[in-house]
């Protein structure tokens, strides 16, 4: 797994919400390529229920409700694209 590098709004700042550096960040990167849980619990060798959980502080940390918001603020923010 490599390392992200992405414009970061405000709210995406790792120092500013105390992310959990990189597995959060690799989650919204495949969430923002609109990967299921499942998927993403394959592809970085996590159980589904870590992913569910992580994509739950997710949300939290961006102040969205639902996929289809934090995917959108994901995008805005450069997540998603490469």
């Amino acid at each position: 797994r490599g390392a992200f590098v992405h414009p970061w709004p405000w709210r995406l700042q790792c120092a500013e919400c105390g992310w959990s550096v990189p597995s959060q960040i690799e989650i919204l990167h495949l969430l923002a390529q609109g990967s299921a849980n499942a998927d993403i619990a394959e592809q970085l060798h996590l159980s589904q229920k870590t992913v569910r959980n992580q994509v739950s502080a997710i949300f939290d940390q961006l102040g969205v409700r639902s996929r289809g918001q934090a995917i959108v603020l994901a995008r805005e923010a450069g997540f998603g694209q490469g």
